[in-house]
């Protein structure tokens, strides 16, 4: 992400300057003088001398003169007050500034500060030289050592207050302490609340942190403040995108480019939001203007490439992908995606070289030694496993909302392998979410001739008749389901409320009770019934195809017709989790929970939710009711093993972790976490022996 400050902050004093500052500085100098020796009329004219020297460099016998004028000597000073070698090494400080000569200001405060270690000023200087390097930490320092040594300092020098506080919380940010840098910038803004840039500050450190609903907040504020500065839209867009927002987010690019029509990096976030919406034209359309302003952007190549690829014009990607190459030779995503568009074309041994290189570049590129695997059964392996290969890749498609290609890649399966019902069924789910509920029926039909113990064929069927309106037939699929497996709780609910639909509510209730519902007040009105089940599995697709907010409107919606369906709050926490919004999803799992106190899962999630706050005795709380409910809940007592090791028991972690193993023999993190444990533990050879199997397992499970 591009932050809310994409050039560092030049942080000038205020007018003036240090030449005021010395003045202000002799005024008081001869105010707190001990020898007596000074007039009011010997002191104006020091500061008179003082005021000439602003153009001066270096003028050692002008401070002299402005001390001499004053009845004092360089000798006779007292110790608090500044020598005249100090205040010409401050006036060349200032030239150095001026110049640019950072090192140099650096090296005269410190020689000023080994004359008075008690100088402020000098401090306070020594801070403003470093804020120019970019050592936050230590302009933070000598700044909290002149504020203290002087508290009107700010005054003196220009600059406020919340100037030193918001170089703190930079530097707080920086470090990753994002409380600290957040609690700074309140501060400032408390000092200064009309200063748009530290709400901008603020926002991105809550970005940061991941409260996403508090940076936009920020942002918004930001720009009620100064409404002409295109930073805190570009921000703001930013956020919105990282939540899924895609519509929100081209708003706010779209605003960034008003205000700075040559903002490169605005109109490529804009195309990649438009990529993500699916919108192709529009994505490659800002991506040429990208690349218009600033041809070295790797990226905009890379993500036009994409939205070619997309639209089928292969030819055309693998050209920008050649681009992003030449500007970014180590551009891995770029040798990924031209590999992927060249098996589009057949050329296998071209994509396999491209996925070579990616994997040289970077050796845990996991999704490169897939796509590789892929390649390579698809050019040398047998009919049957190159199907597999494009079922697999169908399959992925669809999830992506890809119809088209993942329809393509299910009918290569097909042609090479016809008794693969599995295919069938995939194509079938397919052209469902389309809306062609005719072909979906006869694809299930003919995964259920090849496999009459097909289940979730059934299931699936069952639902597209439902779509057409033929309740009898669908009920008698989703019957013929549970009887091949009477776990499959999606086939319980569907039935239920497709029962709901045909007012049959004792045998609806009966259905809700097997799949893990409450009774409840089931909708009385078919329509309405009808709509709930289509905005819950709309919830349902668009959580899949990653639109969240999309998803949160349709749980929002069902949840309306009917509040009492645990699972509908249990979907809209996991879309909220997929956002950042951990406070608004805990909440769901709780009100899923009250509805239905035996629902495991929302009992699991909300204790990843609280381990990853660091509740560690809630999370176990949460863990330990999942696994009452489910006790071969493989990751819940994996999950508590972890709540376990933060607490410092490694006995009990193990314990966990030898239980999720005995359960799931191939859980690799699992045997990666064990590891630990008995390390910390001192069981070296234990150690070794679950790292070793954990790498067997997943040869990239150490670099996560």
């Amino acid at each position: 992400m591009t932050d809310f400050n994409r050039n560092p902050q030049d942080r000038q004093p205020g007018k003036g300057g240090l030449l005021n500052a010395i003045v202000a500085a002799a005024r008081r100098i001869f105010g707190r003088s001990k020898s007596g020796k000074g007039s009011p009329d010997a002191a104006r004219q020091g500061y008179d001398l003082f005021a000439s020297l602003e153009n001066t460099a270096v003028v050692p016998d002008a401070a002299r003169q402005a001390y001499d004028l004053a009845g004092e000597s360089a000798r006779d000073l007292p110790e608090t007050v500044v020598a005249p070698e100090v205040a010409e090494l401050l006036i060349r400080v200032r030239a150095k500034v001026d110049r640019g000569d950072y090192d140099g200001a650096i090296a005269d405060c410190d020689r000023a500060i080994a004359l008075n270690l008690d100088f402020a000023d000098a401090y306070g200087y020594r801070g403003l030289a470093k804020s120019h390097k970019g050592d936050y930490d230590g302009a933070n320092a000598d700044y909290a050592r002149a504020i203290a040594l002087s508290p009107d300092l700010h005054q003196l020098f220009g600059f406020d207050q919340e100037l030193v506080l918001s170089v703190e919380g930079d530097a707080k940010m920086d470090r990753g302490d994002y409380d600290g840098a957040i609690a700074d910038y309140d501060r400032a803004i408390a000092l200064n609340p009309n200063k748009a840039n530290l709400y901008g500050q603020r926002g991105t450190a809550k970005y940061r942190k991941g409260d996403y609903d508090g940076a936009i907040a920020d942002y918004d504020r930001s720009i009620a403040v100064s409404p002409d500065n295109p930073d805190p839209y570009f921000a703001r867009g930013v956020v919105k995108y990282r939540k899924g927002d895609y519509g929100g987010a081209i708003a706010d690019y779209n605003l960034t480019i008003a205000i700075n029509p040559d903002d490169a990096e605005a109109y490529y976030n804009r195309g990649r939001a438009k990529l993500d919406q699916g919108t192709y034209d529009g994505a490659i359309a800002d991506f040429d203007r990208a690349i218009a302003i600033n041809p070295a952007l790797d990226q905009s190549y890379n993500n036009r490439g994409l939205a070619k690829s997309h639209k089928g014009d292969y030819d055309g990607a693998i050209a920008d992908y050649d681009r992003a190459i030449a500007v970014n030779p180590n551009i891995t995503e770029a040798y990924r995606n031209r590999g992927t568009a060249k098996v589009e074309q057949g050329d296998y041994d071209g994509a396999i070289a491209d996925y070579d290189r990616a994997i040289a570049i970077n050796p845990d590129f996991v999704e490169a030694y897939v796509d590789r695997n892929i390649a390579e059964a698809l050019q040398s392996g047998p009919d049957s496993e190159a199907a597999l290969i494009h079922a697999f890749r169908g399959h992925s498609k669809g999830e992506r909302g890809d119809y088209d290609g993942a329809i393509a890649d299910y009918d290569r399966a097909i042609v090479l392998n016809p008794d693969d019902a599995v295919s069938y069924n995939g194509r079938g789910f397919v052209k469902m979410n389309r809306g062609d509920y005719d072909g979906a029926i006869a694809d299930y039909d003919q995964s259920i001739a090849l496999n009459p113990n097909y289940a979730e064929a059934y299931r699936n069927r069952g639902s597209a008749k439902v779509e057409q309106g033929d309740y009898d037939s669908a009920i008698a699929d989703y019957d013929r389901a549970i009887s091949l497996n009477p776990d499959f709780a999606d086939a319980y609910f569907n039935r239920d409320t497709l029962k709901a639909l045909l007012a049959d509510s004792d045998a609806a209730r009966h259905d809700y009770d097997l799949a893990g519902e409450p009774e409840q007040d089931l909708p009385q009105s078919q329509e309405v019934a009808r709509l709930f089940i289509r905005l819950f599995n709309s919830g349902t697709a668009k959580v899949a195809r990653g639109d969240y907010d999309g998803a949160i409107a349709d749980y929002d919606r069902a949840i309306a017709i009917n509040p009492n369906i645990a699972v509908a709050y249990h979907n809209r926490g996991v879309a909220k989790v997929h956002q950042g919004d951990h406070g608004s999803a805990i909440a769901d799992y709780d009100h899923a929970i009250v509805i239905n106190p035996h629902f495991a899962q929302s009992y699991y999630d909300r204790g990843v939710l609280k381990l990853s706050q660091g509740d560690y005795d809630g999370a176990i709380a949460d863990y330990d009711r999942a696994i009452a409910l489910n006790p071969n809940f493989a990751e819940a007592y994996h999950n508590r093993g972890v709540a376990k090791v933060e607490q410092g028991d490694y006995d009990g972690a193990i314990a966990d972790y030898d239980r999720a193993i005995a359960l799931n023999p191939n859980f690799a993190e699992a045997y990666f976490n064990r590891a630990i444990s008995k390390y910390r533990n001192g069981d070296d050879a234990g150690s070794i022996a679950d790292y070793n199997r954990a790498i067997a397992l997943n040869p990239n499970i150490a670099a996560g």
